[in-house]
């Protein structure tokens, strides 16, 4: 199935009523999904692996060689690039009233798991937090606008994204955005509650840590810094998860 089919299927499995937008001059959005009386205007777009890279892996493969991966789950420009992008078509398009903005993110390819992780980093700015003083319960906890995040950037158009891979799917919810409370109370935060994001709620919950400062997100030093006052903790530690995949082709005997 093509990713446009795919998610038409599943919006209307969520009892939603799609219409796809015709392609006009200029960029428009894909979709305008309602359900329950609310309007969603959504833009889709697909992350999958780089033909270039994936060319030389094939090389490397046919030679009987070791193929690998190196990565991390963190904010990624090109992921920022396609959010950027969504949000130009989302704000041009005012054919029809709408009441919130989303931009779907899907995962694509060999690699989808890894960009299911890299779209929420670019949205949220997210990184793991461990805290290694004493008294800490050892349980490493997400960071919400740890850094640069495309919420933040795009908080007057883009009212949250839904990001997906193969069964596994989540509402991010942009709590930054004007509109963040309607949208966590919208027919489409309701059908898909037990993967909806609510970066508040995690933190209200003990499930995560919230930058909510005026911090320059580039300098993590003093993020950190930021992070240990407004906690108490000062042995909180910044871990950039990584991605490592090896692969080898067996001969059929």
């Amino acid at each position: 199935m093509e990713p446009e089919e795919i998610v038409v299927l599943i919006l209307e499995h969520l009892g939603a009523t799609v219409t796809r937008i015709p392609r006009e001059p200029g960029k428009t959005p894909d979709f305008y999904a309602e359900i329950g009386g609310t309007r969603y205007l959504i833009e889709l777009k697909s992350k999958g692996e780089d033909p270039i890279r994936e060319a030389a892996r094939n090389v490397t493969l046919g030679r009987g060689d070791i193929a690998e991966d190196h990565d991390t789950a963190e904010r990624k420009n090109v992921i920022s690039g396609l959010v950027a992008d969504a949000v130009k078509q989302l704000r041009a398009f005012e054919a029809r009233p709408v009441d919130f903005r989303l931009v779907w993110l899907l995962g694509w390819g060999r690699l989808r798991r890894l960009y299911f992780d890299q779209f929420e980093a670019a949205l949220y700015g997210t990184t793991t937090i461990a805290d290694f003083g004493p008294g800490a319960d050892e349980y490493a906890r997400p960071c919400y606008y740890f850094g640069l995040n495309d919420f933040h950037r795009h908080r007057e158009v883009l009212d949250g994204a839904v990001i997906w891979c193969d069964n596994e799917g989540k509402l991010l919810l942009n709590d930054l955005s004007d509109r963040y409370a309607a949208l966590r109370e919208s027919a489409l935060a309701r059908a898909m509650a037990g993967g909806c994001i609510d970066p508040r709620d995690k933190e209200r919950n003990r499930e995560a840590y919230y930058i909510d400062g005026d911090v320059d997100r580039r300098d993590e030093g003093a993020v950190l810094a930021y992070l240990r006052e407004k906690y108490g903790r000062n042995k909180l530690i910044n871990i950039t998860m990584q991605y490592h995949g090896a692969a080898v082709l067996v001969p059929r005997e």
